[in-house]
């Protein structure tokens, strides 16, 4: 009979280890979600904030031409300008800012911005913010964000896993749809980019680029 009872014992002791792990496991996974969200949540509102500042310093000036003309120029203007939150710079093991200076997302993607090139894309009236190594579920949800309402106004089109969108040029910019898997653009006009566009053109599960054009 003892020997039953430690049978029982032994088989219910592997019983609870398995649902420990089980529930273990959806802990790690739910946590591991909601930090996920919560970058995004962080990242799409150091693009809010680096689109009103950049429009703060550069208000005077004629066009966006004094970003720099190299992208060191550029980091340079951020940094100094306050552009970009001073949270996004890179630092060492003493806390300092690494220099030159490094701006990164919550991702640990690159962080960049530009003035709209005139040959390329138009003008130098406006300026593009540049995010890339976004995992599939940022990229979604910064390509489907209401920038021309809530989070912004002026706001143009974006691109996704694409450099230079013949797209986005000024002003010929043209709602489209997907031109292929892992590609996309998407201009005002038509209200938000569609999730189903989005979750197409963000086909890397780490690393998509995204880059969004402002007035």
């Amino acid at each position: 009979m003892k020997q039953n009872e430690k049978g029982r014992s032994m088989v219910e002791m592997l019983g609870v280890l398995a649902i420990i792990g089980v529930l273990s496991v959806m802990g790690i996974a739910g946590y591991q979600k909601a930090i996920s969200k919560h970058y995004i949540n962080q990242t799409i509102q150091h693009i809010t904030e680096m689109v009103q500042n950049t429009r703060i310093a550069m208000g005077a000036q004629k066009n966006y031409s004094g970003l720099g003309a190299t992208q060191a120029d550029i980091v340079n203007v951020m940094f100094t300008a306050d552009l970009a939150p001073k949270d996004m710079l890179v630092v060492d093991a003493n806390g300092e800012f690494v220099k030159p200076y490094i701006f990164k997302n919550k991702f640990k993607g690159g962080v960049s911005m530009r003035a709209a090139d005139k040959a390329i894309e138009g003008d130098k009236m406006a300026f593009i913010i540049h995010f890339d190594q976004l995992p599939k579920a940022a990229c979604i949800d910064i390509s489907t964000a209401d920038w021309g309402g809530a989070n912004g106004n002026g706001y143009v089109g974006l691109v996704i896993n694409q450099t230079m969108p013949e797209d986005l040029r000024i002003p010929t910019c043209k709602p489209s749809a997907i031109a292929q898997k892992g590609k996309a653009t998407y201009c005002t006009g038509k209200g938000l980019m569609p999730v189903a566009a989005a979750t197409n053109a963000c086909s890397d599960q780490k690393n998509n680029m995204v880059e969004i054009k402002f007035y």
